[in-house]
């Protein structure tokens, strides 16, 4: 199957050719399929976030405290991703 992959993708492989089921760190195939699903979960609020900046400082009110605290909307997003 991994043979037939690597010909498939039509460049060379990059990454591991074993498949990789568990060891201690990850006891089994579905803890570390569950590990990596979940960053989605947890960076998605933060790019929501991030994206909306624009639209919550077209209140003039939000804009004046951002530049207050941070000087810019950019800054914001620096402190945020910091």
């Amino acid at each position: 199957l991994l043979v037939k992959t690597q010909k498939a993708a039509g460049s060379s492989w990059v990454g591991l050719s074993v498949i990789h089921l568990g060891d201690r760190d990850v006891p089994n195939a579905l803890v570390f399929i569950d590990k990596y699903t979940q960053i989605p979960r947890f960076l998605k609020p933060i790019a929501d976030f991030i994206d909306g900046i624009p639209e919550i400082c077209a209140d003039e009110r939000i804009d004046a405290y951002v530049k207050d605290q941070f000087g810019s909307q950019r800054n914001l997003k620096m402190a945020v991703l910091a």
